[in-house]
């Protein structure tokens, strides 16, 4: 039905009776149709009725036509008013998003007694070692010194959103300022094998006091607190050498524990090993073996320059050598009943017996540098491209992202026959051998 462009009640009704609409009526009342209609009154009648009928029937489409342009107009309001409305509820989840994000970040206020105060200032956890602890990842015992707070002092109060400014080099080999993460790792750390008993035994409680960042659970506490009261208690502690002793098998076996627990096979770290022990043992009489050759060739040293400047010899007393009682008995070279240049020989022979650092299992090198995170690109030999790296997980890989065992690296190998696959070199590729046997290696 066509659109009406006007209101039809506003069109006025003809003059039926005038002489414009004489035709009209003549032909009504000639035709047989409307025999009913007689005479000129009847015939204007009749027009008039015809007309308003047709007007009401305009009249009511058109009312019709206004009711539904009413709808149309309420319904546009209402999709507008709903778009509005969809707009400042997503609107108001954007900001309300916004908020609990900016939550997250704040520290967050708890409760406080307004009786409560404090008698000291504790010590402030080093960055590197809250990174370490929250992720259950080894972190060295030197973080939990009170020099590794001091530092950790000094980097909350220089740092910005977790991070600090340093000087580098940018891609053209020009410095430029950069910014580096507050928990990286800090250059004046000490490893473990490195540390004194006197500084493990100072580091001892903050490391264990942070323990519940990793949320260990307390039978792991019970082991890590055990470790420690272990050792303290052990004889061996307080036999000669003692603490040198206990302070190598600290940091052999916690490093252990960390590698085997990160490959799904932890031990009790509680339980004192006497292999260990021994292998400690044994390590430190090399170290004092090579510090008794160093003093004696330097004995001899200034004792020719004395002979020769006319001075008579210079006599020093040699060095009290250690005796180990079980379970790790020292092992001393055997006396010689040949002359001076014979035992020298024969000290020497057993100085070059010592063990040597390990290689890398990355870059095969024996350098001292971050063996557990190597990130080189070429072999120690700085030319050759290296074969394996870590992947997420902090496992070594082959180029194929075969994991490959840690063990089968080391100079022992791995005697498991669970993981065939896993044992082949990460320096060549072979399977003959580990890293530490790699002819490609330092």
């Amino acid at each position: 039905m066509a659109r009406l462009a006007f209101d039809p009640s506003l069109i006025p009704c003809p003059d039926f009776t005038g002489p414009s609409n004489q035709p009209l009526r003549q032909a009504l009342i000639s035709d047989a149709a409307t025999a009913d209609v007689t005479n000129e009154e009847e015939a204007a009648a009749h027009l008039r009725q015809i007309w308003e009928t047709d007007n009401a029937a305009l009249r009511a489409q058109y009312q019709l036509q206004v009711e539904a342009d009413l709808a149309l107009v309420e319904q546009r309001k209402q999709q507008e008013e709903d778009a509005r409305k969809l707009e400042q509820e997503q609107l108001r989840k954007k900001e309300e998003e916004s908020r609990l994000e900016m939550e997250k970040k704040r520290t967050p206020l708890y409760g406080f007694s307004e009786s409560a105060g404090i008698t000291s200032i504790r010590e402030q956890l080093h960055p590197y070692a809250k990174k370490q602890m929250t992720a259950r990842k080894y972190c060295p015992l030197w973080y939990f010194l009170p020099e590794a707070s001091r530092e950790a002092a000094d980097i909350v109060r220089h740092s910005t959103d977790e991070s600090i400014i340093s000087i580098g080099k940018d891609s053209g080999g020009k410095l430029a300022f950069q910014a580096s993460s507050a928990s990286r790792t800090s250059p004046n750390a000490i490893p473990d094998i490195k540390l004194s008993w006197k500084q493990i035994s100072a580091a001892k409680n903050a490391f264990l006091g942070a323990l519940h960042l990793g949320n260990y659970p307390d039978s792991y506490i019970t082991m890590f607190s055990a470790f420690y009261v272990n050792m303290e208690m052990a004889p061996e502690l307080r036999e000669e050498d003692g603490e040198a002793v206990m302070a190598l098998h600290h940091a052999w076996m916690r490093q252990e524990w960390y590698d085997r627990n990160e490959q799904g096979s932890p031990f009790n770290l509680a339980l004192i090993s006497p292999e260990v022990l021994a292998r400690a043992g044994k390590k430190i009489d090399k170290a004092s073996l090579k510090a008794e050759i160093d003093l004696s060739k330097k004995s001899r040293e200034q004792s020719d320059r004395g002979d020769r400047d006319g001075a008579g010899p210079i006599r020093r007393s040699p060095m009290k050598r250690r005796e180990f009682s079980a379970p790790y008995p020292m092992s001393s070279p055997k006396k010689s009943s040949g002359t001076a240049s014979t035992v020298e020989t024969s000290l020497t022979d057993s100085f070059r017996k010592l063990d040597v650092k390990p290689r890398c299992h990355i870059c095969l090198g024996r350098d001292i540098h971050n063996v557990r995170n190597c990130s080189r690109h070429q072999l120690w030999d700085k030319h050759t491209p290296v074969r394996c790296s870590k992947n997420e997980r902090g496992y070594l890989q082959n180029p194929s992202g075969q994991e490959l065992c840690s063990d089968w690296q080391r100079s022992n190998g791995c005697t498991s026959r669970t993981h065939p696959e896993k044992h082949e070199c990460s320096g060549c590729g072979e399977r003959s051998h580990g890293a530490q046997s790699c002819p490609l290696g330092a």
